[in-house]
């Protein structure tokens, strides 16, 4: 991760690791033996790149500052391995070096301009998984969106005997501390009229979803939502840096969020999902009762946290990749009356 973090507080934006391709390429054939051609993939925090090995394998090389905590990526890395041997959707596996590690230091030589005062870096080398972003096959099918939700939900089911310490921290994306992030940055949105319907979803938020926090179940989440799919499938799940153990449901929750974006009718996307996950992993009550604040708190969160990363790295267009689509949403998602949409939902999976 790009600065140093303890586990109470992870910054949601940093500084991304600099180093020359040369460097990077000189630490994969060290450490694993294999070399190629690096092409950059998108990534808010860690330097990314996709490359095919001699043999014509293809992989991705993550590169994290080593100022952050390895315990944190270690802990991702033991996900990996425990879905890999489940029943879900494709997911990256983490190779070992030569050393029969999972992550290997990258110390930068003297003439490489880096950000993190000379620690140097954490490295990883995943399988590839591929596919076609979520995002880019709208419009989506109702039996996508149900494939959807039944993915996260056995994705929860799959993580929720599962624990590790690393994942006790603070995030600025975890639906649990949204609030805070609302109170922090939403000054700094530009657009007036964006700025009033966050503040009405951070009030709707404050009265009908925090009040049941104590209720809900707790589980380690992957809290994003970055999915491959093909046809009315979802067919790959990767990029699990954002793991916090918080709500379950916020899982369910983040990934409704999203694919409200590329939606035409968003309560019918709420209400399939709802619907695939509920059949591997039950809702209970208080769940559906924070659910539709959630989600819509997940956008606000993004509009505010854009207008803050944009400002400390305005020249990287992946922080603003969602902002235009979530101008489109929030009037279509505010139209929604939060109890009708819970009787809906309650109705339909009853």
């Amino acid at each position: 991760m790009g600065v140093h973090f303890d586990k109470n507080s992870m910054p949601a934006v940093a500084q991304k690791p600099d180093l020359a391709h040369d460097e990077i390429r000189q630490w994969m054939r060290e450490n694993y033996s294999i070399d190629g051609r690096l092409e950059p993939l998108p990534g808010e925090r860690d330097l990314n790149f996709k490359f095919n090995s001699e043999d014509g394998i293809t992989f991705v090389c993550k590169i994290s500052s080593g100022s952050g905590d390895s315990e944190l990526l270690a802990a991702q890395n033991e996900v990996l391995a425990l879905l890999n041997n489940r029943d879900l959707a494709a997911i990256p596996n983490v190779l070992t070096s030569n050393q029969g590690e999972s992550l290997v230091p990258l110390k930068p030589s003297g003439s490489s301009p880096h950000a993190d005062g000379g620690q140097g870096y954490l490295g990883r080398i995943l399988t590839y998984v591929p596919g076609r972003v979520l995002a880019q096959r709208t419009p989506y099918s109702d039996s996508l969106m149900r494939d959807l939700g039944g993915t996260v939900g056995r994705l929860n089911q799959a993580l929720a005997g599962h624990d590790h310490p690393a994942f006790h921290y603070k995030s600025d994306w975890d639906l649990a501390h949204s609030m805070e992030v609302v109170e922090r940055y939403r000054d700094l949105i530009p657009d007036p009229q964006l700025r009033a319907e966050v503040d009405q979803i951070q009030q709707d938020f404050q009265d009908l979803a925090a009040p049941h926090f104590d209720q809900l179940r707790k589980s380690v989440i992957h809290n994003d939502y970055n999915v491959l799919a093909e046809g009315d499938q979802v067919t790959g799940l990767v990029d699990f840096g954002d793991m916090v153990h918080t709500h379950t449901i916020c899982d369910l929750a983040v990934a409704m969020a999203y694919a409200t974006l590329g939606a035409d009718d968003v309560l019918q996307v709420i209400k399939e999902m709802a619907l695939g996950y509920n059949e591997s992993m039950p809702v209970a009550e208080e769940e559906l009762t924070v659910l539709f604040p959630m989600m819509r708190m997940r956008l606000a969160i993004s509009a505010c946290m854009a207008a803050h990363q944009m400002r400390l790295r305005p020249d990287d267009p992946y922080l603003s990749i969602s902002q235009e689509p979530i101008r489109r949403t929030l009037p279509k998602l505010l139209a929604l009356d939060v109890n009708d949409v819970h009787d809906l939902l309650k109705e339909s999976l009853a």
